[in-house]
């Protein structure tokens, strides 16, 4: 097991884009051996974290892969099963403790720093994976075509409390049973303006490490920024920009969703920068790349309605201050309608 220390800091990533020439060992594992590194970031998810492991664990493929565990200082039971896990599978696991809660974002890119494979692969701490073939059906596309940058599949959502399964509603009418194929520039549009076309959720995915290391290394902050409360979407960005990505229509994973969860103490502040870091990731990615699309604008302005309203509901002067600073920052050529301005207004006479 490893630990790492602080804080405030940021993983390496450009220090670590070549290890080829590196034998380094952590129980049993060895970077020579390893194709494919599967990624598990954790924080208090002792109830699932055993599931997740094991579904990983039941993989069926040709390569060697590892898992590069990063428990993000869990206060309960998660570390001793984690333990467990890389004691069992001292070939397998690497186990990495932080020693101090790092959030997702810093902790996710320390996994990839400390990850071995030539591709990337992850399951989060509450998610699993239901197809044992995952692994070799997206190995053998990235094997066999070096411009593929990501390969992912269909997945379904699961009622951790009731264990229902079904569709994710963002997919309901679209036909999703034909393999597809996107040219490098062609994808990136579609998922910045949330089109269920573009929806990729990156723990079905599989992608090459290379070409991330790559992007992250020209712009880290595009990647890594404090603001940001997600890790993958500006990885799905930056790779559907430089290589293909491909949809295989068969469902891996069950991603986990707590039906009838909402609560009417919610928790606006909160909220509002979730939806603030992925609006900033997505123009951040935008200008960066020169990325255009015809409903990119459309989809700015109800994300915006959409974040002016937590503002509102926040009754917080400084959320309405740091809205009006976005507003005009980032987005001040989006187009919006009348209601919209006059709650803009509102929260401009809340933020004095």
């Amino acid at each position: 097991m490893e630990t790492h220390g602080e804080v405030d800091e940021m993983p390496d990533i450009a220090g670590v884009h070549e290890k080829s020439d590196i034998i380094r060992e952590n129980g049993g594992v060895k970077n020579k051996d390893i194709l494919i590194s599967v990624i598990v970031v954790t924080y208090n998810q002792e109830a699932t974290i055993a599931r997740t492991l094991d579904s990983i664990l039941m993989q069926e493929c040709e390569a060697k892969y590892e898992i590069v565990i990063g428990d993000d200082c869990s206060t309960d039971g998660t570390d001793v099963i984690c333990r467990r896990y890389a004691r069992e599978y001292p070939d397998r696991i690497r186990y990495f403790r932080r020693a101090a809660n790092l959030g997702l974002v810093k902790n996710y890119y320390h996994c990839i720093a400390d990850s071995y494979g030539k591709y990337l692969a992850d399951c989060a701490g509450d998610d699993f994976w239901v197809d044992s073939h995952k692994l070799q059906m997206q190995l053998e596309i990235m094997e066999a075509d070096n411009e593929v940058a990501l390969v992912h599949t269909d997945w379904k959502c699961c009622d951790i409390r009731g264990g229902n399964v079904h569709e994710a509603g963002i997919f309901k009418g679209i036909d999703r049973a034909q393999q597809k194929e996107y040219a490098a520039g062609t994808m990136s549009p579609l998922i910045i303006s949330h089109s269920p076309e573009g929806m990729i959720h990156l723990c079905t995915a599989m992608f090459r490490r290379d070409m991330l290391i790559r992007e992250i290394s020209k712009a880290p902050h595009l990647f890594m920024s404090p603001e940001y409360k997600c890790e993958d979407y500006q990885i799905e960005i930056a790779l559907s920009e430089v290589g293909k990505i491909v949809y295989l229509p068969v469902s891996t994973l069950y991603y986990s969703v707590y039906e009838g969860s909402i609560s009417h103490d919610r928790n606006f502040e909160k909220e509002y920068y979730r939806v603030k870091g992925n609006l900033l990731i997505s123009e951040r990615m935008r200008r960066f790349y020169n990325i255009a699309g015809k409903d990119i604008n459309d989809y700015y302005a109800s994300q915006l309605d959409y974040l002016s309203a937590q503002a509102w509901h926040s009754h917080s002067r400084n959320i309405a201050k740091d809205y009006i600073k976005l507003r005009k920052e980032m987005f001040d050529g989006i187009k919006v309608n009348l209601k919209m301005r006059i709650k803009e207004l509102f929260l401009r006479f809340m933020s004095y």
